[in-house]
């Protein structure tokens, strides 16, 4: 006698709770009955890390689109994209005619020649196969593409048709709930504005991405439609050379928050602009997410606190650091530990009486052993990554003494993003 679907969903659900994706894999195999709720976990989530081997990337994403096209069921279950570093950079630019070995392969027979324009070959080759796979997927809600981890690319490298496809498919995707673009400038503005025609989004963030200057003159964004974001995030720590599209952000940021500013939850502000943002309109604003280090504190976190307390709205529950020291050198905790104390008598203010926890994400974690591996001649001068925690604690005494929990994480995820999107 055949089990009622919904036990064996739930035998289903056990196992992905418990065994992970191998073990689900397994089960799928064993029974056809089991197949369906098992692609709905193995699918829902696609992440894709690329190969350090160019051609190994292009044909990771041709596999893929091949699996959608092939069993068409598989694309009602992707609910998430995350692709980390789509950019494409030449080597030997001046030096176009070479080409080498790709050293990615342990076996000889399988190692092949590279050169500029093979690299490109494949690299349009991906975007394109991209651009059809977000097609064929009726049913997504997160899409999050990295082009660059902090290294800036520009739109036009993008390549032409097929790579700029790659974006443009967003207006169509009507699951669509969180869109996350990093490290690219000159963003067209008919790209920027599809986007903030997505009314449906709860959560976008442009993560060092910067708007075409030569567009901005004519076809200045004049409308956001972004009216049930929940969460906001612009991030821009360190100043990119183009410094007229950079500046011009600043309009961009402020037309999406007066345009969702009763509905956002979550704001993460990192720059070096100041009085880039109108905080104190943000009615419901539970989460403050900040970049930690100097020189962007003064610029961000205070004058964004500041304005907290001008709102006196007492909503904020988390405040959140990314970006704490890597390494945990003692001077460059020391440099900070003044702001620490001052951000302490801040939040004194009555508009922080709600306040819950400090978050704190750091880029890595460091242990005793890897303090001394790090730097065995004097890692008496380094810290944990618990001292740090504790150290900061100890800086913020009277948020600790009214019971304020202090938590940390990791900034970054296996695939290179930011966590808690």
């Amino acid at each position: 006698m055949d089990l009622p679907q919904e036990i064996i969903d739930a035998i289903i659900d056990k196992v992905n709770s418990q065994g992970g994706r191998r073990s689900l894999s397994s089960v799928a195999l064993c029974c056809r009955s089991f197949l369906h709720r098992a692609q709905s976990h193995l699918f829902r989530s696609i992440n894709v890390a690329p190969s350090r081997c160019f051609q190994q990337d292009s044909d990771d994403w041709v596999m893929f689109h091949t699996i959608l096209v092939e069993s068409p069921t598989i694309k009602y279950h992707v609910r998430e994209i995350f692709a980390k570093r789509l950019d494409y950079r030449p080597v030997y630019k001046t030096l176009a005619y070479l080409s080498w070995t790709c050293s990615e392969h342990d076996d000889a027979s399988q190692r092949h020649r590279l050169s500029n324009s093979i690299m490109k070959k494949w690299y349009i080759r991906k975007m394109s196969h991209l651009s059809y796979i977000l097609n064929l997927l009726p049913s997504l809600e997160a899409i999050r593409l990295n082009y660059g981890m902090q290294n800036w690319i520009e739109w036009r490298d993008i390549l032409d048709t097929d790579g700029r496809k790659a974006l443009t498919p967003f207006a169509f995707q009507q699951s669509m709930r969180s869109l996350i673009l990093c490290c690219t400038s000159h963003v067209p503005i008919t790209v920027m504005d599809s986007i903030l025609g997505l009314s449906q989004l709860t959560t976008l963030v442009l993560d060092h991405i910067t708007l075409d200057g030569d567009d901005l003159l004519q076809n200045w964004p004049r409308k956001s439609y972004l009216v049930n974001l929940e969460t906001f995030g612009f991030m821009q720590e360190y100043r990119h050379p183009d410094g007229l599209a950079l500046s011009d952000m600043k309009r961009l940021v402020n037309l999406i928050i007066c345009t969702a500013a009763r509905m956002i939850r979550k704001l993460i502000l990192a720059h070096t602009l100041e009085g880039m943002t109108n905080i104190q309109i943000l009615e419901n604003l539970k989460v403050f997410s900040t970049v930690a280090e100097r020189p962007h504190y003064l610029p961000t976190a205070r004058l964004a606190l500041e304005q907290i307390i001008a709102s006196q709205r007492q909503t904020i529950e988390v405040l959140e650091f990314f970006g704490m020291p890597n390494q945990c050198r003692k001077w460059a905790i020391d440099e900070v530990r003044e702001d620490w104390k001052e951000f302490d008598d801040l939040l004194e203010d009555d508009a922080f009486s709600n306040l819950k926890e400090f978050r704190l994400l750091f880029e890595s974690f460091q242990s005793s052993e890897d303090v001394k591996k790090y730097d065995p001649q004097t890692y008496s001068v380094c810290y944990t990554t618990e001292e740090v925690v504790a150290l900061f604690k100890a800086s913020l005494s009277k948020a600790s003494a009214r019971g304020v929990n202090f938590t940390y994480a990791l900034k970054h995820d296996q695939y290179g993003l930011l966590n808690r999107y």
